[in-house]
């Protein structure tokens, strides 16, 4: 039986095996040459990648550098070096992509050669199979005839080689037998994606690597603390592009430094622990500063910066004045708009630093001391100039320190007026620090006054004093007060009619020349009549007490030397206000304003008073009427008093319109404070022309404003219809002014007259200012306040 397989069975298979192997060597061959191939590729794949990794974020901070350099020179060398370095990671990506595209090949013909081969060798085997099943079931057959006692035995051969299936066990021979595994073609990874994955693993890419700089440029990168001071206040202070005035959309911004992480505040808080970083810090922050408005996050950050700065300063006694003055106007500068504008200093007034009042006295005084050296070195740098240039004009022999001094002393003081109101300075605290840097600048009090006016005006506490009267009490303290002796006669016509009035007025003199002002008043603002304005305007203003309007034009024209100081400026101001409106006579308005000029020689002619002689002479069309109406406003108003040299009563009415801000519109004070705007800033022209320049176009408004100031302002004290005038505007306007920036403000403020003004002056806009509640007792009350500051 042995003999009989051996030889029906295992010659001829292992004949086949032989023929089998030579067959298939050939496939294995190219195929696992194809493998190494494969593999060899790859690993240069791989190293082409990771310098293609490399190349792009050097390029990347090669660049980045680019944002923080800011000298002409370091910034051209910086360029190059970036062209460099993004140059070398081009070619990188190009040696990367032809890698890939190797690799790419390689795989293809690996896995070809490999198909190739497990199709061999399973046509192989299976024949191989076959053939051995055949012969066993030949041999299965003979033996079964002889040999019966086997039987048993040989049906489970025969049950064993039925179930060979001999495409299965090929393939599972195969791929045993060559025993390749089967790969997966590498794809393209970005560096974005890359530098993502190692974000995400807590590595940074572009510190992974440091060779950032070319062999072939001579730039030398700045130091690691200005470049981290550099990209973390470039990143919260992005540069913006503003598309519109409204605030709200200036918030779209572009940023050159997209991304700066934690770690890297932290970083510089750290850094700002060594007062030896404080300069550079504030330099960099001076060249961003402009920007502004920043997002709240930033803001936050910048706090954070500045009461490290301001502690390290306190705890190590390290105060140092011009950075404590940066701190402060930086402070001023940077702000959020989050529910309104919230400013830097509103972040840190609570630091106790601000409540040192030495250490503000000597911050003021440093900077005084600073402005003068820099303005005496651009003294004498403009004179050797100019003499090189062999100028005509020259400048003064000798640099004046005094001036110098004064002049920046008035100026610092205005600016700090404002940052300590807003820092929360104790208002008699900042009113010491002012006072002893008057001293010390020696400041004359008519220099100084306006300053401590503006302080206080800053103040935003306003309480009127409590009255123990009730307001009953006061009404009929009034009306006795109006009335006098003749009460009984003031309280019965409150209740006759205009017609049943006339006739009391004819009833005798004395009860005419009473009640005729009275009836005027009531004729223009109560009746409405306006009719009557021009005979109400004559009673009440042209009072010529027995002077001859033409014996002072006489007099005029025999000594018309005494007013040539004002002839060209009266020329000019007329054509500037009036030259465009027909229904003035241009030189008749000459004529009146260069005939009080002679006549009220202490007060001359001012600018201002074009609008108050024109105002009137629209009413009268006459130079006489016009010239004693004019007279008699300016004498009995008190108004010599603001066209004065020194503007004494301007400077009042400036306080006053401050303070009544502070009191009625406090939203309104709130920005102007943040601005640093006063009522100098924009009031100047509403007080000294009372609105005529502003309402040049809209004379039936202005006329209606003067009726109520000719006549409420003899019978209830003060210049209360010019205040509400004012405070109406500053009202109507609140839309516009609300967390606006300083420029905008003031061109709204000052560009009234050429704007769509009428979208303010309405119609019932004298309403809305007659309702406006200011009180004589609270005008009392400023004066007494502004007494009294005049006395300090």
């Amino acid at each position: 039986m042995s003999n009989s397989i051996q030889i029906a069975i295992l010659e001829p298979l292992i004949t086949f095996r032989e023929n089998f192997n030579s067959s298939i060597f050939e496939a294995i061959k190219n195929t696992k040459e194809a493998i190494f191939k494969l593999e060899s590729i790859r690993e240069d794949f791989y190293a082409k990648r990771e310098q293609y990794f490399k190349a792009s974020a050097r390029a990347e901070k090669a660049e980045q550098v680019l944002n923080i350099e800011d000298e002409d020179d370091r910034l051209i060398l910086a360029k190059k070096n970036a062209e460099e370095m993004r140059a070398a990671a081009v070619r990188a990506s190009e040696q990367y992509l032809t890698a890939l595209a190797e690799e790419k090949q390689a795989w293809g013909d690996c896995e070809e050669y490999r198909k190739i081969c497990i199709n061999i060798l399973r046509e192989s085997e299976e024949s191989r199979i076959e053939f051995v099943k055949k012969i066993m079931e030949k041999h299965g057959r003979l033996e079964e005839k002889g040999l019966n006692a086997e039987i048993e035995n040989l049906k489970f051969v025969n049950t064993a080689v039925a179930n060979i299936k001999s495409s299965k066990e090929a393939a599972e021979f195969a791929v045993m037998y060559l025993n390749i595994p089967q790969t997966s073609k590498e794809e393209w990874i970005s560096y974005e994606l890359w530098k993502k994955k190692n974000k995400e693993a807590g590595k940074d890419p572009l510190v992974m690597d440091e060779a950032w700089i070319s062999s072939e440029v001579p730039y030398v990168p700045m130091q690691s603390s200005l470049a981290l001071i550099k990209t973390v206040i470039y990143y919260l202070l992005p540069i913006r592009r503003r598309d519109s005035v409204d605030l709200k959309l200036e918030m779209h911004s572009q940023s050159y430094i997209d991304y700066v992480e934690d770690k890297d505040i932290d970083a510089l808080v750290d850094l700002l622990g060594n007062s030896k970083t404080w300069y550079s810090f504030f330099q960099v922050l001076d060249l961003r500063k402009h920007v502004g408005m920043v997002e709240k996050s930033s803001i936050i950050s910048f706090s954070i910066f500045f009461d490290k700065i301001l502690t390290v300063m306190k705890e190590n006694d390290l105060i140092d004045y011009m950075i404590f003055y940066k701190i402060i106007n930086i402070s001023h500068e940077i702000y959020t708009f989050d529910e309104g504008k919230n400013f830097l200093f509103k972040y840190i007034f609570k630091h106790p630093l601000f409540q040192v009042q030495d250490l503000w006295k000597k911050t003021i005084e440093s900077m005084i001391s600073a402005r003068v050296i820099s303005e005496k070195e651009i003294f004498y740098r403009n004179k050797e100039r100019m003499k090189k240039i062999k100028a005509k004009a020259q400048l003064p022999g000798k640099f004046s320190e005094k001036v110098a001094e004064r002049n920046s002393t008035i100026m610092f003081i205005s600016q700090f007026n404002f940052y300590m109101v807003n820092l929360k300075v104790p208002i008699e605290t900042a009113y010491n620090i002012i006072s002893e840097c008057f001293k010390k600048s020696k400041l004359e009090p008519e220099k100084a006054f306006p300053l401590v006016l503006e302080l206080f005006s800053l103040n935003p506490e306003f309480k009127l004093e409590p009255t123990n009267r009730c307001k009953s009490l006061r009404a009929s303290s009034k009306i006795r007060g109006r009335w006098g002796a003749y009460l009984y006669l003031g309280v019965s016509v409150e209740f006759l009619s205009r017609h049943d009035i006339i006739e009391i007025l004819l009833v005798c003199k004395t009860w005419n020349s009473i009640l005729t002002p009275w009836y005027l008043q009531k004729c223009l603002l109560e009746y409405k009549d306006f009719t009557m304005r021009s005979r109400a305007w004559e009673y009440t203003l042209c009072k010529p007490f027995g002077r001859s309007y033409q014996k002072i034009v006489e007099n005029l024209n025999n000594n018309p030397s005494s007013i040539k100081a004002f002839e060209d400026v009266i020329v000019m101001d007329i054509l500037r206000s009036y030259s465009t409106k027909p229904d003035v006579d241009s030189q008749a308005l000459k004529d009146v304003l260069r005939i009080y000029a002679f006549f009220q020689s202490k007060v001359g002619y001012c600018q201002g008073m074009n609008y108050i002689a024109g105002t009137i002479f629209q009413v009268f069309k006459e130079k006489s009427k016009t010239f004693w109406a004019m007279d008699e406003m300016i004498r009995i108003n008190a108004m010599q008093e603001l066209y004065a040299e020194d503007l004494p009563k301007l400077k009042f009415l400036f306080f006053v319109l401050d303070r009544l801000i502070a009191h009625l519109l406090n939203d309104i004070h709130e920005t102007f404070k943040a601005e640093n705007i006063t009522s100098c800033s924009f009031a100047s022209p509403w007080f000294l022309t009372l609105y005529g320049a502003l309402l040049a176009q809209n004379l039936s408004l202005q006329l209606r404003i003067w009726d109520c100031f000719i006549f409420v302002i003899f019978i209830q004290k003060g210049w209360k219809i010019i205040f509400k005038v004012a405070i109406t505007i500053l009202k109507r306007l609140k839309p516009n002014i609300l967390y606006k920036r300083y420029e905008d403000i003031m061109c709204l403020l000052t560009g009234l007259q050429t704007s769509s003004q009428y979208q303010i002056f309405s119609v019932d806009f004298i309403d809305e200012a007659l309702a406006c509640r200011i009180t004589n007792r609270m005008l009392l009350q400023l004066r007494r306040e502004y007494d009294k500051l005049k006395l300090r």
